[in-house]
């Protein structure tokens, strides 16, 4: 419950700003800032070699501190290396996507990427802990921190770089605040060998993270691409209604999915199935009527709420329901193969998961509205295979002899 109230707050703060912002900046502006959150999205997704995710798997404590070194140091050589990158790329990146600003923030999608991947990797070691109250309170923090940046400096006229020295504040404070408050326990206490730990969790950055990298290039690659087809405006606009729409999802069903994944890890065979079967429902009915109120009431609403230029966003975001609120009931799942070990599942689904949004979009392109309607009932339908494979093998799991060590 304290997690839960701490993402409302953190959600709600966004929300309530988001008539401001969308007065402040223009859908181009926030267009490039998409843009730049896609490239940075993606080498945070990636930036600890997946490692990340097993620090709430060990047994013993001295295991799980070895694993948050390992993916501290792995986040800081990666966001460090593709930074660079990028950064003798951005004239080209910037040329292709028709978004000259690009070209002079680009280098700065590493560094952010580092702050993002930090706070991650910390949060994951708070939530071993069931320190709830810490990571409510910084989600909350994290929030007031980039609200409060955004409309400051988009009253002073900074522009898209405002934008990104925003969200770069918000997550140095998560970073920070989840540093100082774990420090001691983390690296104060013994600790196992980071190469064993490494060895030991080694299908995470063999299996799943080419599943992660197939679901960065998923979902940064359809906001790239719809950068480059249509326009800088057309992607804020559909940047826009996504991170109104999917955010206050995606930040619910993150905290569940933690205490989820919190569960899973603990639960042997014969429990799994029925526990799977359980969040699918919840989500599917927790979900089922602000999903229908958004279709009904996003198109007319939008315009009235965050100003007449952001009436686009408000059909986009109607055309977005399917796939989101499928996308909300499924949340939880993706936990549900690490824990059972059979990250092979989702690896191979991904890639017809990855390979049919980009697909679409490369060969279909000429109205972004119509465009994005095709998009989500496709992907909506894809996601609904998804939940079969994932309560197939909860079943596998559940008729297994020994539970994952």
């Amino acid at each position: 419950m304290t997690l839960m109230s701490g993402t409302a707050i953190a959600q709600l703060l966004p929300i309530l700003m988001s008539p401001v912002v969308t007065r402040l900046y223009s859908p181009a502006e926030i267009g490039v800032y998409t843009v730049f959150m896609a490239f940075t999205s993606g080498i945070a997704t990636i930036a600890a070699w997946r490692y990340d995710l097993a620090i709430v798997l060990p047994k013993q404590d001295r295991d799980a501190r070895a694993l948050v070194r390992l993916a501290m140091i792995l986040g800081a050589f990666t966001c460090l290396g593709i930074g660079v990158i990028l950064f003798v790329v951005a004239e080209q990146v910037s040329d292709v996507m028709g978004m000259p600003e690009l070209e002079g923030l680009l280098a700065f999608s590493g560094l952010t990427a580092w702050a993002t991947s930090q706070a991650a990797i910390l949060n994951y070691w708070s939530n071993r802990q069931k320190s709830y109250r810490l990571m409510s309170t910084t989600r909350i923090g994290l929030s007031a921190t980039m609200q409060g940046a955004q409309v400051g400096l988009g009253i002073a006229g900074v522009g898209t770089s405002a934008l990104i020295v925003s969200t770069f504040l918000g997550q140095m404070y998560a970073s920070i605040r989840l540093y100082f408050a774990n420090r001691k326990e983390i690296f104060g206490r013994p600790r196992s060998s980071m190469k064993a730990m490494a060895r030991a969790h080694r299908k995470l950055p063999l299996l799943n993270g080419p599943t992660a990298l197939m679901d960065a290039a998923r979902l940064q690659g359809t906001t790239v691409l719809i950068g480059a087809f249509f326009s800088a405006g057309a992607i804020g606009q559909y940047g826009q209604a996504w991170k109104l729409l999917q955010g206050p999802a995606a930040l619910i069903n993150s905290s569940l999915s933690q205490v989820f994944f919190q569960k899973m890890a603990v639960t042997p065979p014969g429990g799994m199935l029925p526990l799977v079967r359980r969040a699918v429902v919840r989500s599917a009915a927790i979900g089922a009527v602000p999903f229908g109120l958004i279709f009904l009431l996003a198109p007319p609403l939008f315009p009235v709420i965050f100003g007449s230029r952001w009436a686009l966003a408000g059909e986009i975001g109607a055309a977005l329901v399917p796939w989101l609120y499928v996308n909300f009931v499924t949340s939880p799942l993706s936990m549900l193969f690490i824990v059972a070990r059979r990250q092979g599942v989702v690896f191979w689904f991904g890639w017809v998961f990855t390979a049919a949004p980009l697909l679409l979009l490369w060969f279909y392109h000429e109205d972004i509205l119509l465009t994005v309607r095709w998009l989500s009932w496709m992907m909506a339908i894809l996601l609904c295979v998804y939940v079969g494979l994932a309560l197939r093998v909860a079943r596998d799991y559940d008729h297994s002899s020994d539970s994952p060590s």
